[in-house]
């Protein structure tokens, strides 16, 4: 598993601040759950990215955000040796959002 973070602050108009970033995290190949076979699942490799835009002024902030941005479908659990051979549990979906703030 590898994971790394990258932000880039500056300043605009007035006493704007911006700040962009991404976030991107690797899991590798493994195997699943162990059980009374030698039998195991094994889930394949993925890589999530996150994208992040923030806008600040004062005790204010906005911000934009997409996480999962290429949509993958990362198994995380699930397969064999579970109640249900046929399911599996993937990472969140691809989710974008902006979000308004004030410190108080």
């Amino acid at each position: 598993a590898a994971h790394s973070s990258v932000d880039y602050e500056f300043p605009a108009i007035g006493a704007t601040t911006i700040t962009l970033g991404t976030t991107t995290s690797y899991v590798g190949s493994r195997e699943g759950e162990f059980g009374s076979t030698t039998a195991r699942s094994v889930y394949p490799a993925y890589a999530e990215t996150d994208v992040r835009a923030v806008a600040e002024r004062g005790a204010w902030s906005v911000s934009l955000y997409c996480d999962n941005v290429t949509d993958k479908r990362g198994v995380i659990a699930g397969g064999l040796n579970t109640s249900n051979p046929a399911a599996f549990t993937i990472i969140r979906p691809r989710i974008a959002g902006v979000t308004l703030s004030r410190r108080f």
